[in-house]
């Protein structure tokens, strides 16, 4: 879960359709990050792209707790000097520590495509977020454009979109932001213990 650091272009340049590209801070504030939420960012990765905005957005009254199933990753982010309310945490594939409803907002920033067992990992998300809390996909595009990881293993937008829809989320907003990555902003709308990701809803 620690890919993220590979989306090379943060830095104002313009896609080929002369679109400024958002910032992170840019896509938590499209997403609805707040104030005072409790935040968990998952594959947070060394870097903390989305934990470190994350942090500053929410302010004292707030707390980003940052899990990736990396350790060396966590304790690298662990190590900087962050100020703010920050945990950071090694997780299981599919086990936060955190408990059920802690939180009012998550991340999952270029981590959903690596996740090899989807209907447990989303049930985990869906089991730490508020009803009626938000969750931010930011990942990549599945088109060849050059970049790692290859397009085969990219998650398709829609193919985001559907299995959020099974693991009781409801899609707010779905676009693509440049030649390489998609947003898509969801809420929780119900409690999902298990996630079948090929039957009825």
């Amino acid at each position: 879960m620690t890919r993220r650091a590979q989306h090379t272009r943060r830095d104002g340049s313009r896609p080929r359709d002369g679109r400024r590209i958002p910032t992170p801070r840019d896509l938590l504030e499209r997403a609805g990050l707040r104030p005072h939420h409790q935040v968990v960012d998952i594959g947070c990765g060394s870097t903390g792209t989305f934990t470190v905005p994350a942090v500053r957005m929410v302010g004292d009254g707030g707390v980003v707790t940052a899990v990736d199933v990396d350790s060396d990753a966590v304790a690298e982010l662990g190590a900087r000097k962050v100020p703010g309310s920050l945990r950071v945490e090694p997780c299981g594939p599919a086990e936060f520590p955190l408990h059920d409803g802690d939180c009012d907002f998550g991340i999952l920033g270029y981590t959903l495509h690596e996740v090899r067992n989807a209907g447990k990992f989303l049930a985990e998300v869906n089991r730490v977020l508020k009803v009626d809390g938000r969750l931010m996909v930011v990942d990549w595009r599945k088109v060849n454009d050059g970049c790692q990881p290859p397009k085969k293993l990219r998650l398709a937008r829609g193919d985001a979109e559907a299995i959020l829809e099974r693991a009781g989320f409801e899609v707010e907003e779905a676009a693509f932001l440049d030649d390489s990555s998609y947003i898509v902003v969801a809420v929780k709308e119900r409690n999902v213990e298990t996630v079948n990701l090929y039957g009825e809803r």
